[in-house]
């Protein structure tokens, strides 16, 4: 944990620097939240195919991003953000291995890293559509307990789900001249986060982030 606290307190400090010596590289502070949900399908006591039935959950996503020119109105912005997924459980579709049933939450807290493709709009100007991979590390994953569902209990199980995860995102955003500005985008979980079900079917992390930032 020291050696990721570490890495992104390293990438803070060369973003700074590496923006100031270059006025054509832009860095910026975003917040805002994911309306995440989970969605797949696996196995259970020999029936195929189960597919859950899981709800939205709001979570906290924040963060910085560096924006890099490298074509006329062509720009590579990776980012580094804090992002919480996760779902309430459905009626009677519990999520995988957490057992979240009804009314019940998963929250999975993700340090995430996004390499972002955008293109600039040349005749609205402020505007931009982007498009690119991400790289997610689970710091944890918390759920309510089954045995307290009427109560704040909760317990970990990080140890169930994979560290690593691969996702798409697309999204737009506006960016005024003042360097305030929103963007909307959507993820798309490329990987199976449970080891429970690595033979079975996938369980995987999607949803949409709204956020407002401000570029200096």
């Amino acid at each position: 944990m020291k050696k990721i606290y570490l890495s992104v307190a390293l990438l803070l400090a060369a973003a700074v620097s590496f923006s100031q010596q270059n006025k054509n590289i832009t860095w910026g502070i975003h917040a805002g939240m994911n309306v995440a949900t989970v969605s797949g399908d696996y196995s259970q006591n020999s029936n195929p195919a189960v597919i859950p039935n899981y709800k939205s959950k709001i979570g906290f996503n924040g963060g910085i991003d560096v924006q890099v020119p490298v074509l006329p109105h062509l720009t590579i912005q990776p980012e580094l953000s804090f992002s919480q997924m996760g779902a309430k459980g459905g009626a009677n579709n519990p999520v995988p291995g957490a057992y979240i049933e009804q009314n019940q939450t998963l929250t999975e807290n993700y340090l995430s890293l996004p390499i972002l493709i955008k293109y600039h709009a040349p005749k609205l100007k402020g505007f931009a559509v982007y498009i690119g991979p991400q790289y997610s590390y689970l710091l944890n994953a918390k759920g309510s307990d089954p045995a307290n569902s009427q109560s704040n209990v909760s317990e970990s199980y990080t140890s169930e789900f994979h560290r690593s995860e691969i996702s798409g995102i697309v999204g737009l955003e506006y960016y005024c001249r003042c360097g305030f500005g929103i963007s909307a985008r959507y993820q798309l979980g490329f990987s199976n986060f449970y080891k429970g079900i690595d033979d079975d079917g996938s369980v995987k992390n999607h949803g949409f982030t709204f956020t407002v930032g401000y570029r200096f």
